[in-house]
C-alpha cells in the first residue's frame, strides 16, 4: 500500500470518528469567517476542495475539508460587484458564477448590474472572464448547467421571480419560466421567489423560498417541457443537493434547520446529535455532498451567521462552513 493511500485512509477514518458514535449525525465546524460575512453558495471541486461564494463581498474562497484546522484561502475577487452568489461546474475545474451589485445590508439592488462569469481554475492562477451580462435580470441567484457539456445554464432570479436561460457561446438570454411556481408571494425584499436551481436526469429542480420545491422536465436546449410539479410544499428553502439515492437535502436558513425530501416524497427535518444545532445552522444558505471516497456521505453546509435572522438570544456571527457526516 502506498503512503498516499495510507494517508487517505487515515484521513477518512479521522473524519468519521469526528462524527461520533451516535446514530444521529453530528455537526462539526470546519471554519468560520470574520463577522460579518455572508456565505451564499458552495461547490465541491473534483479534488474534494470546497469553493464558497460570498454575498457580502465579491470573493471566492477555497477550503480544504481534510485539513484538521481548515483556513479559507482567497481564490479570486470579482471586479465591479458587491457580491457573488450562485456557482455551478461547467467542466472539471471551470465554474460559472453569478455576480452583481446587491447590498446585503440595505437590500438595495443596482439596476442592470447582474452578470454571469467564468472562473477557470485549471491553471496556476485563476482566470476570470465574463460570460454574459443580463441587464434585464434583478437578482441572479442560483445557477445550474442543463447537463454536462451543455452550452446552456439556467439562472434563478429571486426578485423578479423567473428562470433565465443563458447561452454560454452567444451570451443570448431569455426567460424559460415565469409562473406562480417561480414568483414570490410578497414583494421583495420580504418575499423571495426562485432561489436554488439544479438539473438532474432530465429534470430541472428549483426552490421558491416562499413556496417550496418544484420540478419540470428540461430539454437539452434548456427549454422546459410538460407541467411544473410540486415536489414539496415548504417555506424558507434556499439551495439544495441530492444524495446517491436521489433524496433532496435543502438549506432552510429561515428555520435554522436542514430539510430532507425522502425518495418517497416525505419532507422531514434532519435530526442531529448537537444540542446547539440551531445556532450552528443559523442562516444556512447552501449544502453540497463531498466528491471523494472519504466524504461522499458528508454534507457540507454554508451559513450567513444569522445575517438573515437570528435564533432568539443569539448575536450575529461570521458565516460558517460545517460538515455533517451522515454515515454509510
Amino acid at each position: 500500500m502506498s503512503w498516499i493511500i495510507f494517508l487517505l485512509l487515515q484521513l477518512c477514518g479521522a473524519n468519521r470518528l469526528r462524527g461520533g458514535p451516535s446514530t444521529r449525525p453530528s455537526i462539526r465546524q470546519l471554519c468560520q469567517f470574520s463577522n460579518p460575512t455572508w456565505i451564499e453558495n458552495i461547490a465541491v471541486r473534483s479534488n474534494g476542495q470546497l469553493l464558497v461564494t460570498l454575498f457580502s463581498s465579491p470573493e471566492l474562497y477555497q477550503i480544504d475539508p481534510f485539513d484538521p484546522n481548515p483556513t479559507p484561502e482567497l481564490v479570486a475577487r470579482f471586479p465591479n460587484a458587491l457580491g457573488i452568489l450562485g456557482i455551478t461546474e461547467l467542466e472539471e475545474d471551470v465554474f460559472a458564477i453569478t455576480k452583481g451589485n446587491f447590498s446585503s445590508e440595505t437590500g438595495n439592488v443596482a439596476p442592470a448590474s447582474f452578470s454571469v462569469w467564468k472562473a477557470d481554475l485549471r491553471g496556476g492562477t485563476p482566470a476570470l472572464s465574463r460570460i454574459a451580462d443580463v441587464p434585464a435580470a434583478t437578482i441572479l441567484n442560483g445557477v445550474s448547467t442543463v447537463k454536462q457539456g451543455s452550452k446552456f445554464v439556467i439562472l434563478a432570479d429571486s426578485m423578479a421571480g423567473v428562470l433565465w436561460r443563458v447561452n454560454l457561446e452567444t451570451a443570448e438570454y431569455d426567460i424559460i419560466l415565469n409562473s406562480t411556481a417561480t414568483q414570490p408571494t410578497t414583494p421583495f425584499p420580504v418575499g423571495w421567489g426562485a432561489n436554488g436551481v439544479h438539473a438532474r436526469d432530465g429534470n430541472l429542480f428549483f426552490t421558491n423560498s416562499d413556496r417550496g420545491l418544484y420540478r419540470a422536465r428540461i430539454h437539452d436546449d434548456g427549454t422546459l417541457g410538460g407541467r411544473v410539479e410540486v415536489v414539496a410544499n415548504l417555506t424558507g428553502a434556499d439551495d439544495f443537493t441530492f444524495d446517491a439515492r436521489g433524496q433532496v437535502y435543502l438549506s432552510r436558513g429561515r428555520d435554522d434547520v436542514i430539510g430532507k425530501v425522502t425518495s418517497g416524497g416525505e419532507l422531514v427535518t434532519l435530526d442531529t446529535a448537537n444540542a446547539d444545532a440551531p445556532v450552528l445552522l443559523e442562516g444556512n444558505t447552501a449544502v453540497a455532498f463531498g466528491r471523494t471516497t472519504c466524504d461522499r456521505r458528508t454534507l457540507y453546509v454554508a451559513t450567513n451567521g444569522g445575517w438573515s435572522g437570528l435564533v432568539p438570544g443569539t448575536a450575529q456571527v461570521g458565516g460558517r462552513v460545517l460538515a455533517i457526516d451522515l454515515g454509510e
